[in-house]
């Protein structure tokens, strides 16, 4: 918590790269490691970063195998606990490539209307006003690298596509929109979790938006 009043307000919502899943230990990057930490530093106390990422999250998908991960039915909950926000950023969709979603990158991206949806019933609630939304478009993920027995065949195709999806979704529901894969490294290891260094690029090319 950031006890400055006047602080801008920053909801961060995502998956596991939002939580700072490091693969190398199977732990979580420090707070100093994490883009969300780094963020926070970077753009100082008169700034507040809520952090709220989750592992194996989804964009709007229940998933059979994994318990309270669709992303959309808790997230309305989340902006609701957290207003009044002055940003919200999301990143999210690498989940949805998992082969059994059987879903297309624009039907990822679809799904982010919702999202628009949820905030608004959410303000409309509180009395506040629409705060700012960042849609960033998740890395190309290292389809060779991923362990099978996550099944997401084809997803390496699919993530790649998902830019351009996600850029004309955000442009036609008025979301200002960051693609991280142009500055982010996959791990060699699971080939779709963030390399430690890829976190200080992330936050510095969001905090490009806020300041």
């Amino acid at each position: 918590m950031n006890i400055n009043p006047k602080a801008i307000r920053i909801l961060c919502y995502g998956d596991s790269l939002t939580f700072g899943h490091d693969v190398e230990t199977d732990t979580r990057f420090n707070a100093l490691e994490r883009w969300t930490g780094i963020l926070q530093k970077t753009l100082g106390v008169n700034y507040e970063i809520i952090e709220e990422g989750l592992g194996g999250r989804t964009t709007d998908i229940d998933d059979p195998k994994k318990e309270g991960r669709n992303g959309l039915s808790y997230f309305q909950s989340c902006v609701m606990s957290q207003v009044p926000l002055d940003v919200i950023i999301i990143l999210l969709g690498t989940n949805d490539l998992k082969s059994r979603f059987i879903r297309t990158p624009a039907q990822v991206a679809d799904s982010f209307r919702k999202y628009k949806t949820a905030i608004e019933q959410a303000c409309n609630k509180w009395n506040v006003r629409f705060p700012k939304v960042i849609l960033v478009s998740p890395p190309i993920v290292d389809e060779d690298k991923i362990p099978h027995e996550w099944h997401m065949e084809g997803s390496g195709e699919k993530s790649k596509q998902l830019s351009k999806e996600y850029e004309k979704v955000a442009k036609e529901i008025g979301f200002e929109f960051v693609d991280i894969a142009p500055v982010v490294k996959v791990s060699t290891i699971d080939g779709t979790h963030l390399e430690k260094s890829s976190n200080v690029n992330i936050a510095n090319l969001l905090s490009q938006k806020l300041l």
